[in-house]
């Protein structure tokens, strides 16, 4: 994020320390950034920070950002950006034996202001500019060791076939993308695609995981 806003603004301290940072818009507005890194993970500790954030900066906007997993898919993959237009948590959960979890569902949209803006980017591309010009080169994906993959033998296969679309021979190398839509989130760091079974029978829409939490603040000056 830093490298992303590199124009210095100083740095504002209250309840906790922000790097301020200016940002230019393409219809040439400038905007202040207040960045935001979280002492620890977690929901609780994001919602700590947001409202001091919110308690020391009034912004005019609250952006989370992030490092998510994303789910097997035809249209995206690693290096993609996904906008989320809604946040399912999946952080309450009911275990009961012999039967599957359930989940006190939560979250919900993007402020309804921003979800019409969200729904156009693909109209403004020529606004954005080549935003991925300076973006580093995607890492190389290897799939070939024996512990590579794991779940059921038919996650696997479909694993796979994604990856062999995306990063195997005969693949055409192309810049990153964007997508937007639903994303979940949850305390837990999923690796076990057993947990992810019921979030996409409650949610087949589902484009990626929110694993890792940054909060962005940006406000006007």
């Amino acid at each position: 994020m830093l490298d992303a806003f590199p124009s210095s603004a100083g740095v504002h301290r209250g309840r906790r320390e922000y790097t301020l940072r200016y940002a230019k818009t393409a219809e040439g507005s400038r905007y202040t950034v207040a960045i935001l890194r979280q002492v620890e993970q977690g929901n609780g500790e994001a919602q700590d920070a947001a409202r001091d954030l919110l308690d020391d900066l009034d912004p005019s906007l609250l952006v989370v950002v992030g490092i998510a997993g994303g789910l097997p898919s035809d249209d995206i993959t690693l290096g993609d950006v996904v906008i989320a237009t809604r946040v399912n948590d999946y952080s309450v959960e009911a275990r009961k034996t012999r039967t599957k979890p359930s989940y006190s569902l939560s979250g919900g949209p993007i402020a309804k202001e921003l979800q019409g803006r969200v729904a156009n980017l693909a109209g403004r591309e020529r606004e954005l500019g080549k935003w991925t010009a300076k973006l580093p080169q995607r890492p190389r994906v290897s799939w070939s060791r024996a512990d590579a993959l794991y779940g059921p033998k038919r996650w696997q296969a479909e694993v796979k076939e994604k990856l062999d679309a995306h990063f195997g021979r005969g693949a055409k190398a192309r810049a990153p993308i964007f997508s937007a839509g639903a994303i979940a989130s949850s305390d837990k760091l999923v690796k076990d695609p057993k947990v992810l079974f019921p979030w996409i029978e409650t949610a087949r829409h589902l484009l990626a995981i929110d694993t890792i939490r940054l909060a962005v603040e940006r406000r006007a000056p």
